[in-house]
């Protein structure tokens, strides 16, 4: 019997591949899915034109009405080991 699969995920029983793969895989866990015991995580496949990837992005700021603006900028760059905080 095909095993269910969570939201999006192919039913062909071949593959499936998931730029988010510990959404579906928390998913399973927390469902109790025996598919869980299946995933595993590793990079994205390269093709001809090689490994494509988006990178994370990542922000930081400080609110307008912060009661320590520059408390608050003092740690951010303590914090991010040198780079620049703006």
């Amino acid at each position: 019997m095909p095993r269910r699969g969570l939201p999006g995920a192919s039913r062909s029983l071949k593959g499936f591949w998931s730029h988010n793969p510990i959404s579906p895989y928390n998913a399973a866990l927390a469902k109790n899915m025996d598919i869980a015991k299946d995933i595993n995580h590793h990079p994205t496949p390269a093709g001809p034109a090689g490994r494509h990837n988006a990178p994370p992005i990542v922000s930081l700021g400080i609110w307008k009405f912060a009661r320590n603006p520059e408390g608050a900028k003092e740690f951010l760059q303590s914090r991010l080991g040198g780079l620049s905080v703006l």
